[in-house]
């Protein structure tokens, strides 16, 4: 009988491609395609951007380039520790040097409440329009901009949960929005058991701005920022519920045009302006509110328990 002389070594080949893809050398480290999982998991601290997002050498803005690259929605997992954003250059939109520009949907989320620092040389990130982002148990500090939005320029659609955002500086009186600044139709910011504090704005808001979009406030602490606390222009919706606005140092710890409705207050407590009151403008108050001014100035903000 014949015998084929080539079938051990197909065999051998059979057998070593099994082994390699049931192995730890997995799929994604062999062909370094960071699609092949719905999971990110940054692995180094350092700020390199070589393009790849492996198991074994990923950083978080390769993790953000690869999540833009990649179809539905990416999770980013960051352990706990601190990465500084080294790789200067702003300006532009890939996410290769400067802020993180996230151009797709994404969830990020922090293991051990990691520290994401922009090293004072651009904003930290940067939310496209019509993109949906969670972010979540993390520290976001020292981003700087001389425009809007020295920790987060947000066009889309933003959720932030358990986020310290601390330390950002916006720095040119063009621009606004010390830690976030959400604008665009569209637009809408929810950020959740949060602080917002020690922020630097050169003219307006050091803390949050609302420009035409939607912001949601819920069980925030929003203090000693170096400008308003929060803001929302003409054109933006805000909801304020079970937080705290209190003893930043602009002129007033809300900001608002003036628009009926435009800002709603509930549960919280806005306090620790002088005589000229907390808010600029009333806002419409959803009760069970605390409005005092240092000078002693009461309901500055025109808290009342709605009529039962």
């Amino acid at each position: 009988m014949k015998t084929n002389r080539y079938l051990p070594i197909s065999l051998i080949v059979v057998l070593t491609a099994l082994a390699i893809l049931t192995s730890a050398c997995n799929l994604t480290d062999l062909l370094a395609n960071p699609c092949a999982s719905q999971t990110l998991v940054v692995n180094k601290s350092e700020d390199t951007g070589d393009g790849l997002c492996t198991e074994i050498d990923c950083s978080l803005r390769e993790a953000v380039i690869a999540s833009n690259s990649c179809t539905g929605i990416q999770t980013i997992q960051i352990p706990a520790g601190t990465y500084t954003l080294t790789r200067t250059g702003a300006d532009e939109d890939a996410a290769a040097s400067g802020d993180l520009d996230i151009t797709d949907s994404v969830v990020i989320q922090g293991e051990g409440h990691p520290v994401i620092d922009g090293d004072a040389a651009d904003r930290i990130f940067d939310v496209k329009a019509g993109k949906t982002v969670s972010i979540s148990g993390l520290t976001l500090q020292n981003g700087k901009t001389p425009l809007f939005g020295s920790a987060i320029a947000n066009l889309g659609a933003l959720t932030l949960d358990h986020v310290v955002i601390q330390n950002n500086h916006q720095t040119d009186k063009t621009g606004n929005g010390g830690a976030i600044f959400t604008y665009g139709l569209g637009s809408s910011l929810d950020i959740t058991d949060s602080a917002v504090v020690n922020n630097w704005a050169v003219v307006d808001a050091a803390g949050l701005y609302n420009v035409t979009g939607t912001m949601t406030i819920t069980n925030v602490t929003v203090s000693g920022n170096h400008g308003y606390g929060v803001a929302n222009a003409q054109g933006g919706q805000t909801q304020i519920k079970f937080s705290t606005i209190a003893d930043d140092f602009g002129l007033y710890e809300i900001w608002n045009p003036g628009i009926g409705g435009a800002v709603e207050v509930g549960n919280s407590i806005i306090a620790g302006r002088d005589k000229q009151g907390n808010c600029f403008q009333p806002v419409t108050s959803d009760g069970f509110n605390l409005d005092s001014a240092m000078g002693g100035t009461a309901n500055t903000c025109g808290l009342k328990r709605p009529a039962t």
